[in-house]
C-alpha cells in the first residue's frame, strides 16, 4: 500500500500553523499566546462521525499526543508519540492524512492517521 512506504525525501520537518489549522479546522488552543508556533504547546480537537481527535503536539520538542475516542468517550487510541523526525499533511480525493516521520534507526513505518472522512490509524513496525 502506497501510504505505508517510508518517505525518503527532503521533507522539512513540522507544516506551516496554517495547514494544521486547515486539517483540524480550527485553531489551536496555546499553552503560552505570547512563544511563536515551533516553541509552544499546541492543542487541537477534531470531531468525525466515528469519534473525536484530540491532538496536542510541541513541534520544537519533537514530540506529539494522540488520542482518539468514540462518541462515548472511550477511548480507542491513545499514544505519546517522542523523538518525531517530522510531520506531513496530505490530502488528496477527499482523504485527508496527518503523517508522522521517525528517524530510521527507531525501526518504525510512518504513523498515518486519517482525518477525513472518518478517523483511522495505520502503524507498524520494519521487518527483519
Amino acid at each position: 500500500m502506497e501510504l505505508l512506504k517510508k518517505r525518503s525525501d527532503g521533507v522539512k520537518p513540522f507544516p506551516e500553523e496554517c495547514e494544521f489549522i486547515d486539517l483540524f479546522e480550527t485553531e489551536p488552543h496555546l499553552l503560552d499566546p505570547d512563544s511563536p508556533f515551533f516553541y509552544n504547546h499546541l492543542t487541537y480537537m477534531l470531531e468525525r462521525a466515528n469519534g473525536i481527535i484530540y491532538f496536542e503536539l510541541e513541534p520544537g520538542c519533537h514530540s506529539a499526543t494522540f488520542i482518539w475516542k468514540d462518541k462515548n468517550d472511550k477511548t480507542i487510541v491513545d499514544l505519546d508519540l517522542r523523538n518525531i523526525k517530522g510531520l506531513e499533511i496530505e490530502k488528496r480525493n477527499g482523504l485527508e492524512f496527518l503523517r508522522f516521520l521517525f528517524h530510521e534507526d527507531q525501526e518504525l513505518k510512518d504513523l498515518i492517521i486519517k482525518t477525513k472522512p472518518e478517523i483511522s490509524v495505520l502503524w507498524g513496525t520494519e521487518g527483519f
